[in-house]
């Protein structure tokens, strides 16, 4: 039986024209049913589509990789995409790029297709620079973290920047950081106040009407009556008044002022929370008061633990 390429012993062969399959050198694949694959090469990469069948698809899916150049630097890209049917706006997308220059990128996301060209609905980037200096970015309008089952949310970062955490949250240093409200192209940072306890502060100013004035806490917080006492313990008060004389006493949520009519007080009162949630908290002892030392490698993070309504350790 003849030989369909001919030996020809120790002599290079010579060349043979390459073979294409289909018009442009596309390839085709059809199963049983309606979805087929489709691939093609390019004159900067290969492409294969998928197409589903339905006939409400409108683009097809695909797993495209090209190369090119990008600012005088070369690169190459691989995206994933799945179809994309005539009710469907946002579309999900694989994206991988890496540059001669050895910049690369990871994307997965959505894109919103309602628009051209399509922006980014939310996804996240994973980027290392040409100086080896790697980060990660997200975009999305709300951003939640969930437990394992799905079930409890222990973290939201919405679009206005503004972050929930459901535990307790520990750091370095803190402080608020704004615009300047004088200072043109200036910021203004304050520090956070710290301390070895869970406390509240209160504070007031007052104008004595009588002799004596009683000021009640919740309604001066702007809080349900009975909550202050629900949430505080072991209470310190002070007051005073310019040039004059004043005595006070606070029983229970009540803070009692005597002095002298038109008198105007200033006033205080600090007191330690006692709620549920910091008697569970990680932070705090069975008493929960916060454990100031402690040992990170020896001391592992303390379960939380559930309270009845009059905060008493159910285990």
């Amino acid at each position: 039986m003849p030989r369909f390429f001919p030996s020809y012993g120790l002599i290079d062969p010579p060349p043979r024209q390459h073979q294409r399959i289909g018009q442009g050198g596309t390839l085709e694949i059809h199963g049983a049913g309606d979805p087929f694959i489709r691939m093609l090469a390019l004159t900067t990469g290969s492409v294969i589509r998928f197409f589903t069948g339905h006939d409400d698809e409108v683009v097809n899916g695909y797993l495209h990789g090209i190369s090119g150049t990008d600012s005088g630097n070369d690169f190459a890209n691989i995206q994933m995409r799945p179809p994309q049917f005539s009710s469907d706006d946002v579309r999900p997308y694989i994206a991988q790029t890496t540059y001669d220059t050895g910049e690369s990128f990871t994307a997965v996301g959505l894109r919103d297709e309602s628009v051209s060209p399509s922006i980014v609905e939310c996804a996240t980037y994973w980027k290392e620079q040409a100086d080896n200096t790697d980060y990660i970015i997200h975009y999305a309008n709300t951003n939640y973290w969930y437990d394992p089952t799905g079930a409890t949310a222990q973290m939201t970062l919405d679009s206005s920047g503004d972050l929930s955490v459901v535990g307790a949250l520990s750091k370095g240093s803190g402080s608020f950081d704004i615009e300047h409200p004088t200072l043109e192209g200036y910021r203004l940072r304050h520090s956070f106040i710290e301390g070895p306890q869970a406390d509240l502060i209160y504070r007031g100013t007052v104008t004595l009407a009588d002799s004596s004035t009683v000021i009640d806490l919740d309604e001066e917080a702007g809080m349900t009556d009975g909550t202050w006492e629900a949430l505080c313990r072991d209470p310190w008060s002070l007051v005073s008044t310019p040039g004059g004389v004043v005595d006070w006493s606070l029983e229970s949520k009540y803070l009692t002022i005597t002095g002298d009519v038109g008198a105007t007080c200033s006033w205080i009162v600090m007191a330690e929370r006692t709620d549920p949630h910091i008697h569970q908290s990680s932070l705090t002892d069975d008493n929960g008061s916060i454990v100031v030392e402690y040992i990170s490698e020896e001391v592992p993070p303390k379960p939380r633990r559930s309270y009845d309504s009059n905060n008493k350790q159910m285990g």
